[in-house]
Parts: structure tokens; sequence; C-alpha cells
């Protein structure tokens, strides 16, 4: 059996190397994809769809994806990670850190919700 840690760990292996056929072993079929600047994707075809459209152009690329944390909700049966992302996307290189929620069912991924936070933090009040 493999742990839902592992699962989340292959799913962002794929795309750190760009592999397809994983990425889309780790996705139920019904799998819903929120991510953390708005668009969502329904279903393993929109998914695929969505992979595809990204990695069109060998300029774009995931530099690094760092899982930093793992938590588990046994109420609501749902993990979270937390994590650090870099990427070149048209171009432009980005760097934020993240978490997502994920529920894996039989073994497979059903729901990704992203949610983003600032790479570089600061503490305005540290001086007063």
């Amino acid at each position: 059996m493999t742990t839902p840690e592992k699962i989340f760990a292959t799913y962002v292996a794929s795309w750190l190397h760009q592999d397809e056929p994983v990425f889309l072993a780790t996705l139920a079929t019904d799998v819903v994809i929120y991510e953390c600047y708005g668009p969502c994707y329904q279903g393993k075809d929109e998914a695929q769809r969505w992979f595809e459209h990204w990695h069109r152009s060998a300029e774009n690329k995931v530099l690094a994806w760092t899982i930093s944390a793992t938590y588990f909700d046994p109420i609501q049966q749902v993990h979270f990670f937390e994590w650090r992302f870099r990427c070149r996307y048209n171009g432009v290189e980005s760097v934020f850190r993240g978490c997502s929620i994920v529920k894996i069912v039989h073994q497979q991924i059903t729901l990704i919700k992203e949610f983003e936070m600032q790479d570089q933090q600061y503490r305005p009040f540290m001086n007063e």
C-alpha cells in the first residue's frame, strides 16, 4: 500500500520531470484541482489538458517543488502539504510557498486545493 505522502510526492515529481503518465496515474477519474490563483480543473481529462498546455513550451519548467511539512485531519480525511515552488513559465521565473489540501481515495488523488503565500516573509513591527 502506498502512503498518501508518497502519492502526493509522486504527483509533485511528475511536474518536476514533465511525466504525464505518472501525473495521470496519481489522479482519480473524477479529480478536482483548484489552483491557488483561480483555475479549476474538473476530471482527469481537464487535468491532462492543463498538464499538456503547461508543458507545451520547452521554456516552461517546474524548477523545484519541495514539500516541507505534512499534516492529516482524521475527521475530514484530508492531508495538508506545505511546500515551496519555483518555476519558469513564459520566460518568467516565479517562487512562492503554499499549502495543498489533498483528499486521496483508493490510492488516487480526488481533490487538490492549493493556497499561496509569498516566498519572502518580513516582520513589519519587529523594531517597534
